[in-house]
């Protein structure tokens, strides 16, 4: 069974897009994500775009915007096919599986169509985005279009306001496994090397999120070739939590086939892009007493802004 993500598959850029090589030159090749926009006319945003993905976030100039309303989500089972795409470890949803998340930022419906991991090789490094220059361990992306406007994620990919990636941030303490996450790293066995894949039933989507109604949103790209900027950011405020078994597992993923077994995935994230002129908004409320969010725990935000807004 071929399935199509809507994204550019041509796998040259992935000599490497891990982010951890210091040698981007191999065999007299240009690899690695700085030289996405160069290697293909396809892929001149990486290089030349102004809204890139993913950023780094500073909690300091986050914009309180009182009008974010919640994120609402309808549906929650999903069935699909895990896959190893050498790249990442991607689960791409069966067509009667029907996830939507509108409200939050959105003017739109948007629907699930896949949900990718992004992860490193060690606890302190694997998000592709990054809180006050600090990664987390892995970060999980539900890749939603706008199913409004357009009629499949490889459509909407390419025009406005055509998709919407909820991150979410992963991060690993000693035996405390995730449950649901279990549910498709139990299989990771079987989607070790590039190709491979496996179907997976009744995951239960809500389960994937924390439990908070706060987040950050901005206008941002894909963070893999043709790093279209059709994209709405919303970055949960909180992580998950999983074990170091399941971390682990990820870790030992491969990008290739069975006859090159030392090319592992990990570190599979894009480096951080210029904000630009951008602004990173929060429904987060530091102000109003009893707000959820501790500081000393999360994200600080710019009180002086915050009060201009008001």
């Amino acid at each position: 069974m071929t399935i199509s993500s809507g994204l550019d598959d041509n796998n040259s850029y992935f000599l490497l897009i891990r982010s951890d090589l210091s040698n981007d030159i191999i065999n007299g090749r240009y690899n690695g994500p700085h030289y996405w926009g160069k290697i293909n006319t396809k892929w001149i945003l990486c290089s030349k775009g102004k809204n890139q993905s993913p950023i780094n976030i500073e909690p300091k100039d986050l914009l309180f915007d009182p009008g974010l309303k919640h994120i609402k989500l309808t549906g929650k089972q999903i069935n699909g096919t895990l896959i190893n795409k050498g790249t990442d470890l991607t689960f791409e949803l069966h067509s009667t599986s029907i996830v939507l998340i509108s409200l939050g930022p959105l003017s739109y419906i948007y629907r699930l169509h896949q949900v990718k991991f992004h992860f490193g090789g060690n606890d302190n490094f694997g998000s592709e985005h990054s809180v006050d220059g600090k990664h987390f361990a892995a970060e999980i992306q539900l890749m939603f279009y706008n199913s409004d406007l357009y009629t499949n994620f490889t459509q909407a990919v390419n025009l406005s306001r055509g998709v919407v990636i909820l991150a979410i941030f992963v991060k690993v303490k000693d035996n405390e496994n995730h449950n649901e996450l279990s549910k498709l790293t139990n299989f990771i066995e079987d989607v070790r090397y590039k190709g491979e894949q496996m179907e997976v039933n009744n995951i239960d989507l809500l389960k994937l999120i924390p439990d908070s109604r706060h987040y950050m949103t901005y206008d941002g790209s894909i963070t893999q070739p043709g790093c279209q900027e059709t994209v709405t950011w919303i970055i949960m405020n909180r992580p998950i939590t999983v074990s170091k078994d399941q971390i682990y597992a990820m870790r030992t993923l491969r990008q290739d086939l069975p006859e090159n077994p030392q090319a592992l995935m990990f570190n599979n994230y894009r480096p951080t892009q210029t904000l630009n002129q951008r602004t990173v908004r929060t429904n987060i409320n530091f102000v109003v007493k009893g707000c959820s969010m501790q500081r000393d725990m999360q994200y600080k935000v710019n009180e002086q802004i915050m009060t201009r807004n008001r």
